[in-house]
Parts: C-alpha cells; sequence; structure tokens
C-alpha cells in the first residue's frame, strides 16, 4: 500500500502516526540483531520504516527491505540514492524493488565522494541530482512508486536554493516530503510556511532525532550543520560524560517536540531518526499515545496481516504456525492465491518443503548456540530438565523456543498457571489459547476486528507427549465427561491417532461484527497438522539438539524425545463452559498417585 494513501486513512480517523528510521549494519550478525529489534518495533504498529543506503549499499538496502516487507507486516520505504550511478543501475534496482512488491521509496541524491563538497556529473548516463532520479523513476514506473524526498528546515548550502530544487522534486513526481533533522519547532513551522509559499502541499513529516550520545549528537549536528539552541547545550554540558543520562535527556527532548508539533496540528505524524537503536524510540512513542492512541488500537485479525498486495484479502491461516508465522509466510510465499472467508481444500496448494530458510529463529539471531544454551540450558541430561525449560518459557524466565519466536501472547498469559502445571507433568505445550464466549473485538486482551463486534475461540492446546501420556489423553476421551474434546496425535515418522470423525478443518477462532459475514480466522486442519508436523520435529534436531556435541548426553536425550514423543492438538467446542484442562489434572493426578504408590 501506499505511504501516501496511509496517511489519508490516519487523517480520516483522525489518529496521528509516526515511523522509524534504520541504517544498514555492515555485518551479517548485525543485520539479524536489527531484523529483531525491527520485528520489535513493528508492534508498535507505525506507518512505515525506511532503510537507509549509503553510496554502492543498494543490494543489502533491498534486501533488508525484502525481509520488512515480507515477514513483519509493516510498510517498508526503500531509500535510493544515485550519485555517480548510471541509469540503468538505478532502473535494476528499482524493477527489483517491484517484483517484490515494495511501492515505496525515498528518492535521495546521495553522499557525495569523501572530501568533496560536491558532486560533478562524469557521465551522461549518471544522475546529477535527486530531481532527475523523481523524473526518472516516474517516467520509468509510472504511479507503481509512491516517491518521498527530502526537504530541509535549515538548508544544507542555500535556504532559498534547497526550497527551489523542493519545489521541482514535486513537480516532477514527489508525493511527500520527510525533513532533515531539527531541535527547533520554530525552524519548522516557518519551513512549512514557506513550502505553502511556494506552492507545495504534499505532506511533510518533521524528522525527529533523539539525542543518543554526546559526541555522536555533536558529529551530526556539526555534519549537517543544524544549529543547536542553548537550552540543548546548557542541559547536556553537565551530563556529556553519562550516556544514560544523556540517553534521558534526549528522550526528553525529542518527545516534548513532538507533542508540541501534534497538539498544534504542525503536522500530522513524525518520522523518528532511530539510529538502529529501539529503548529511545519506544519511549518516545509511548509518552505520545495521547495523539498516537495506542491503547486504542486493536488487531485487524488475530494474527498481523501481510502487507504484500498478492495477501491483501488472506483472511485464514492454520493456528499451527501462530508462533512462527514468518515460517507459515515463507513456506506458502509461491501460492497464487490465498484463503478467503473459508480454508478451503488444501491438496491442492503446496506448503515449500521445510529447509534452513524457513527456521527464522530468535535465538539464532540473538546470538546462535550460545544464545539458545543459555537460555535452554548448558547440558539438560533428564527428560525432567527439559520439562523445566518449557515451564521456565511459560514463566518469562526464559525469552523464546524454537517453536516460539517471543514470548506468551497477552490471551495465553491468563492461563499461565494452568500450562505451568502440565508442562512440569510433560506435557509440553508450544500453542495454546483459552476459551472465549463473546467477548468484545474492542478487548485489549481478545479483541480484533472492526469495532462493535464480538468474538469467539474454542480453548485449544498444543502439545509434546510420551506415548504413554497419550494413550491416557485417549482412553480419557472416550469418556462422555470429555465428548467436547477432539485430538489430532502424530509422531515423526508420520504414525497418527484422532477421534475427529469429520476429518475436515474447524473454526478456533471466530468473530461477529455488524453488516459483515461470521469471519474464522483461525482453524484447525488435519491435513495441515501433518505438514506443520514435519518442521516441528525438525525443530527439535535443527533448533536445539544441534547447539550441542553430537556425542553429549544432551544431543541424544533430546533426539530420543524428537523420535519418541507424539506432536498433539486438542481443541475443546465448548466455549462456553469448557474446561481443557480437566482432562490433564486428572492425568496428572494419577500419575503423582502412581509414583507415591510405588
Amino acid at each position: 500500500m501506499k505511504i501516501v494513501d496511509k496517511m489519508a486513512a490516519y487523517k480520516a480517523e483522525g489518529k496521528a502516526y509516526f515511523s522509524f528510521e534504520f541504517f544498514p549494519p555492515r555485518t551479517e550478525r548485525a543485520q539479524k540483531n536489527l531484523q529483531v529489534r525491527i520485528e520489535n518495533l513493528s508492534e508498535t504498529s507505525p506507518l512505515f520504516v525506511s532503510m537507509t543506503c549509503s553510496n554502492g549499499q543498494h543490494d543489502v538496502t533491498l534486501k533488508l527491505c525484502r525481509i520488512i516487507h515480507k515477514f513483519c507486516g509493516i510498510e517498508v520505504l526503500m531509500h535510493v540514492t544515485c550519485v555517480g550511478r548510471s541509469r540503468e543501475s538505478v532502473r535494476e534496482i528499482l524493477q527489483s524493488a517491484k517484483d517484490s512488491g515494495i511501492s515505496n521509496v525515498l528518492a535521495l541524491r546521495g553522499d557525495t565522494p569523501t572530501g568533496k563538497e560536491s558532486y560533478t556529473q562524469e557521465h551522461p548516463e549518471q544522475f546529477q541530482n535527486a530531481t532527475e532520479l523523481v523524473q526518472f523513476i516516474r517516467a520509468e514506473f509510472g504511479d507503481h512508486f509512491c516517491i518521498g524526498v527530502s526537504g530541509y528546515p535549515e538548508g544544507r548550502l542555500n535556504y532559498k536554493d534547497e526550497l527551489k530544487i523542493l519545489k521541482e522534486k514535486i513537480e516532477c513526481g514527489a508525493d511527500f516530503v520527510i525533513t532533515q533533522l531539527f531541535f527547533q519547532n520554530a525552524v519548522f513551522y516557518q519551513f512549512k510556511r514557506d513550502c505553502k509559499t511556494m506552492g507545495i502541499t504534499v505532506p511533510i513529516i518533521p524528522g525527529i532525532f533523539p539525542i543518543q550520545g554526546y559526541s555522536q549528537f555533536q558529529k551530526v549536528t556539526k555534519y549537517l550543520k543544524v544549529e543547536v539552541p542553548e537550552r540543548i547545550k546548557k542541559g547536556l554540558e553537565p551530563i556529556k560524560s553519562d550516556d544514560a543520562k544523556v540517553k534521558t535527556f534526549g528522550i526528553d527532548q525529542a518527545a516534548k517536540m513532538s507533542e508540541e508539533l501534534l497538539r498544534i496540528k504542525a503536522c500530522d505524524g513524525i518520522h523518528m531518526y532511530t539510529l538502529n537503536l529501539e529503548r529511545s524510540a519506544r519511549s518516545i512513542i509511548k509518552e505520545l499515545d495521547y495523539y498516537f492512541k495506542l491503547s486504542e488500537s486493536h488487531r485487524p485479525l488475530p494474527w498481523k496481516p501481510s502487507v504484500e498486495d498478492k495477501r491483501s484479502l488472506e483472511d485464514v491461516r492454520p493456528i499451527f504456525w501462530a508462533n512462527r508465522p514468518k515460517s507459515y509466510v515463507a513456506r506458502t510465499h509461491e501460492w497464487d492465491e490465498f484463503p478467503n472467508g473459508r480454508w478451503g481444500d488444501m491438496t491442492s496448494p503446496a506448503f515449500r518443503d521445510v529447509d534452513e530458510t524457513h527456521f527464522y529463529m530468535r535465538g539464532a539471531l540473538l546470538g546462535g548456540d550460545k544464545e539458545r544454551k543459555k537460555a535452554w540450558g548448558e547440558a539438560p541430561l533428564t527428560e525432567q530438565d527439559i520439562y523445566e525449560v518449557f515451564a521456565k518459557y511459560i514463566d518469562g524466565k526464559v525469552k523464546f523456543l524454537p517453536w516460539c519466536e517471543s514470548a506468551l501472547h497477552l490471551e495465553t498469559s491468563m492461563i499461565k498457571d494452568k500450562l505451568l502445571k502440565i508442562n512440569r507433568a510433560g506435557f509440553l505445550t508450544i500453542n495454546s489459547q483459552p476459551r472465549v464466549n463473546a467477548a468484545s473485538s474492542s478487548d485489549s486482551s481478545f479483541g480484533w476486528g472492526p469495532p462493535n463486534g464480538h468474538v469467539y475461540q474454542k480453548a485449544y492446546i498444543e502439545f509434546f507427549a510420551s506415548p504413554n501420556n497419550l494413550s491416557k489423553i485417549m482412553s480419557k476421551c472416550k469418556a462422555d465427561k470429555f465428548s467436547s474434546l477432539t485430538y489430532h496425535a502424530i509422531d515423526v515418522k508420520g504414525n497418527s491417532y484422532s477421534n475427529c470423525k469429520t476429518g475436515k478443518a474447524a473454526a478456533v477462532t471466530w468473530g461477529v461484527f455488524p453488516g459483515r459475514e461470521v469471519i474464522q480466522p483461525t482453524i484447525v486442519d488435519p491435513e495441515t497438522f501433518k505438514i506443520w508436523k514435519d518442521e516441528a520435529f525438525a525443530l527439535w534436531t535443527f533448533g536445539w539438539a544441534s547447539i550441542y556435541d553430537e556425542s553429549s548426553e544432551s544431543y541424544d536425550l533430546i533426539h530420543d524425545i524428537h523420535d519418541e514423543y507424539f506432536l498433539v492438538n486438542i481443541v475443546d467446542s465448548d466455549f462456553v463452559n469448557g474446561n481443557i484442562f480437566e482432562i490433564f489434572d486428572q492425568i496428572i493426578a494419577t500419575n503423582e498417585s502412581s509414583k507415591f504408590i510405588k
């Protein structure tokens, strides 16, 4: 979706927007860390994120933009620089962006060669400035791209000349402006007035720069020739050697500037230069919740929709990938159509095979084997050691598991104590949701979808269990008391058991909204469960066992669980009065009694 269209939608709703800028790190490891930070900040629902491009780094910028666009569920604004580049090379970059579904770019001249104040065109095929780039993009790609350009409230060389150049860029087809950073709102107010006088009427987004460190602040302001007011100089001087206090000062300064801009409606939103740091950006957004209305925001669906055009109508997914959504997106990326309204027959569209490209794991991104060992144990020796890792995840003491990329969802945390109990008893949960009966669509824990609706959920638990525990579940499910429970179980070899008589997909989440058909965005499908099990079992070995030496007891232990345990899901169709945990309570009580007798 084009950014200007999103801006208009926010304005119509009376909401302010915000966006973040990041830059591509040099190393592969740092790039993976950045992906995690962007994913974390995407939870705040920015209008878009932008990715800068140093001269000669278009490939890295494009790669990161593809990942953000495909996996993070937010629009991305790709910086495109042109200084010293041929038209053909820029055309290739833009075509690759278009082919990847990217539809927003920030057209920039780019930095001049080191040591030079200005750039002189060396070849007729090269670009001289950003105006030529905007003109080129429109000529070559028509209206496909929403084009942003930079504005300079304090000018780089000559303020009046900069305004004329900005007007030329708008006349050549630019859709909106993001300003260079400034530290005095009066400067921005004057810039907007001057733009209006020049006939520039496109949206202008102020660039906000949170001060993160004193020396860095001095370098940036000197390089960009930005005026720093005395109050900021005096505020920083006594704390310049204390990084924590400088950051706190920077958060407060940026939040106050932004609050004034939004309060007097000098802008409809802000663009924040994050320097790839998460805490300051998140703190500033939290301070401005009154304008962004984050506390009033709720999900359009129980899972984060994709921003890819081809998935725009997708509104149904299997629950199995709820905690690994990026893997689901990757494995279904080549589908021509996506489920809309109902799940349908899954014998036709094929899931891509499981391979390492789908194991997008926070452990691997954050630190590989070292980070995972720290989280899951240096040398687990017993099954109970493994059970305790799962319990610690439920308790928030372990931040991620191979099957769970982030902390428990808010709704799941409400059944935390019950999950703790069954995990310590050997029912190793990787996915769950409580029953919900007609909660408001605006409910802070369960709500999703349009306003004035009601949402429903069947209780669901997915877990690994030993053959012995599975046998007890199957036996208990034969009793009338548990007639509302439906289970599917399968091991790594494909041996499966189920008491589901229809063998068809069934909704486990649905919503009823005014003027619309019932929406069923989350389902359990027996055939898709068989596909998911390959990935789920592979995560035991690729995601966990691989961090230990192949000759170690820990390696053997995890492989034994992989080889022997079953993957099980249970659905309780009684979403009004059901208690899905009662069957586990009875089995656990029996197991404990047996231990006592022995």
